[in-house]
């Protein structure tokens, strides 16, 4: 076959496939990848110059879902979300009969597909024609396109489309979809996370952590419709606890060093290894009583990291210089206050101190340099 020929046959083949399946965008693209594999039935070897071969489309297509979903305009996962809703047929084929080492493949057909789409389409409306007062409108294969389109066949809520026609330019109102409806679900004295968040000052992990540890509760049906907190025990943590952040922002001081301060105060956070190992520092309101923010403000010299060790490369690997400098680190209280004295970046110490930036020569000579000791004296 010559090239032109070739060329004019995919080219009438990408057409009959457009007219046979107009609501499938990507079923004319598949013939060009994948049209030997897909039909199993052998290209013509030769043909005269100046004639076509007219690929016969009538028979039934059955593609496995992924190469379906491809012609379709959407992702497997989609797909397989309407075949399991039972609004497209599937079949499933043994890819070796009897073999147990071989599995089976879903297939399924343009044409149950097409039809399917060309239904849905039935009951859209254009895009130019939504209300506005239907709210922002979102494409369905980012709400649950399942549920959207059971509804919308069904008349049940509103749909609507642009061209070219398929599933991928299909959009319904947020608000109706199963997650706006979720997000707009709101018991009685319950809290959303960012109303959690403002009223106990501090950030979404804290409030997930908290919830974990059984500090803030759930309310009970928001756990199969969205994340929501009982007003009441946001109430009874916030009148018994302070998390670091919102005492920093009440006392308007750092929070970064806050529990070291305090800690220098004999003011200890609330125990526990769950809260210690996933990084949430809470504080007892009783503890700090008779505490107010100039006491903090007052604290120059602190120990750093109340309760934990100063990570450092591991000792056996130590050089002489980097034991000095932990030493220097010590006797100044914390590498942070170190670092300040000897006007170095906190991050640069600590980078050392734990092996992330190498402590050679040059680093060894400028750091000498800065604290006006001799050459080679952190080496001894």
């Amino acid at each position: 076959m010559s090239e032109a020929a070739l060329s004019l046959t995919m080219a009438r083949q990408e057409r009959a496939f457009r007219n046979r399946w107009a609501f499938l965008p990507g079923a004319s693209g598949l013939m060009r990848d994948r049209l030997l594999q897909l039909t199993g039935t052998p290209f013509p070897s030769s043909i005269d110059d100046g004639q076509a071969f007219d690929w016969d489309v009538n028979d039934a297509w059955e593609l496995p879902t992924s190469w379906a979903a491809k012609a379709a305009g959407v992702s497997a996962t989609n797909l397989v979300k309407l075949v399991d809703r039972g609004l497209i047929p599937a079949r499933m084929v043994s890819t070796a009969e009897g073999n147990k080492n071989f599995g089976t493949t879903r297939m399924i057909s343009l044409d149950a597909i097409n039809q399917f789409v060309a239904k849905v389409h039935s009951h859209a409306a254009p895009k130019v024609d939504a209300d506005s007062s239907m709210g922002g409108l979102t494409p369905i294969i980012r709400l649950g396109i399942d549920d959207i389109l059971a509804r919308a066949i069904h008349d049940e809520i509103p749909l609507y489309f642009s061209n070219p026609p398929g599933l991928s330019s299909l959009v319904a109102p947020f608000r109706w979809s199963s997650l706006g409806r979720k997000r707009a679900y709101r018991p009685e004295d319950t809290l959303t996370i960012k109303e959690a968040q403002s009223t106990l000052g501090t950030g979404r992990y804290v409030i997930d952590r908290l919830l974990d540890l059984g500090h803030l509760t759930h309310a009970n049906e928001s756990l199969r419709t969205r994340k929501l907190i009982t007003r009441v025990s946001a109430r009874r943590f916030d009148k018994s606890f302070i998390a670091v952040e919102a005492l920093a922002a009440q006392w308007a001081v750092n929070s970064t060093n806050l529990g070291e301060k305090l800690g220098t105060l004999g003011i200890k956070r609330v125990p526990g290894p769950s809260i210690e190992d996933g990084g949430v520092t809470i504080y007892r309101r009783s503890d700090l009583a008779g505490i107010s923010a100039q006491d903090v403000r007052n604290i120059t010299r602190y120990k750093a990291k109340t309760g934990r060790k100063w990570v450092v490369k591991a000792a056996g690997d130590a050089s002489p210089r980097l034991r000095k400098l932990v030493s220097l680190c010590h006797a100044a209280g914390s590498p942070t206050e170190f670092a300040r004295q000897s006007s170095i970046s906190t991050g640069y110490v600590s980078s050392l101190m734990t092996g992330h930036k190498p402590f050679g020569d040059l680093a060894a000579r400028n750091l000498e340099k800065r604290l006006g000791r001799p050459e080679g004296w952190l080496d001894r």
